[in-house]
C-alpha cells in the first residue's frame, strides 16, 4: 500500500457539560487501493478554536449488534437531534439488518443517516475454517460513501454470513479488493 501523513480535524464532544474540545489527528494514511482509505490514529494535540466544528458520531453500535449495542435508534436519532447533529452512523457488528430502519428514521428525522457495518476480516481467507481462524479476527469500519459503497456493503455483510461465517461474520482482503468502490474503511 502507499502510505503518506494528514492532519485531520475533529472534536471531542462530552455530553455531560455538552462541551466541544476541538482537537487535531496527526493520522497515517494507508491506502489498500484507490476506492478504499483506511487511517490509523497516531497522537491528538489540543488546538485551539473560536467555533467548535461539527461532530458526527461515524462508530455506533445499535440494538442490532447483539450484545454488543443497546441504543434502540429512536433513541439514537433523538439524542443525536438533542445534540445538534447533523448526521450520524450506524456501524453494527458484523450485520447491516438495521441500515433500512435506521435510514427511513434518520431520513425522517432530518438527521442525514451514515451506513456502515464493522466488518470482521479473517486472517487468512474467508473459506479457512480452523481453530486458527476463530481467533486473530481484525475489525475494520467500512461507511458507504454513496449508492456504490452501499451495494457494496450488502454484498460484503452477505458473503460474509454465507461464506465465511466461522464463529463470526467474515470477510477476507481479497473479497474487500473486489468491493471497495465508494467506501470509506477505518480502523475500528
Amino acid at each position: 500500500g502507499m502510505l503518506s501523513i494528514t492532519d485531520i480535524g475533529f472534536s471531542v464532544f462530552h455530553p455531560a457539560t455538552r462541551n466541544t474540545q476541538p482537537v487535531i489527528c496527526n493520522a497515517q494514511r494507508e491506502t489498500l487501493n484507490p476506492q478504499l482509505v483506511i487511517l490509523h490514529e497516531r497522537v491528538i494535540y489540543p488546538m485551539t478554536t473560536s467555533t467548535p466544528p461539527d461532530f458526527v458520531h461515524l462508530h455506533v453500535h445499535t440494538q442490532y449488534s447483539l450484545l454488543d449495542g443497546a441504543i434502540r435508534v429512536d433513541n439514537l436519532l433523538q439524542r443525536a437531534s438533542e445534540f445538534g447533529m447533523h448526521s450520524v452512523a450506524t456501524t453494527d457488528h458484523g450485520t447491516m439488518f438495521g441500515a433500512v430502519e435506521f435510514y427511513e428514521k434518520a431520513t425522517r428525522a432530518g438527521i442525514k443517516p451514515i451506513i456502515g457495518i464493522e466488518i470482521y476480516v479473517a486472517p487468512r481467507t474467508r473459506f479457512d475454517k480452523t481453530p486458527l481462524d476463530s481467533k486473530g479476527l481484525s475489525h475494520l469500519i467500512l461507511l458507504a460513501e454513496n449508492q456504490e459503497g452501499y451495494r457494496n456493503l450488502c454484498k460484503l455483510a452477505s458473503v460474509a454470513q454465507l461464506e465465511g461465517f466461522y464463529y463470526k461474520p467474515r470477510i477476507d482482503k481479497q473479497l474487500l479488493r473486489e468491493h471497495a468502490k465508494g467506501l470509506i474503511g477505518m480502523t475500528a
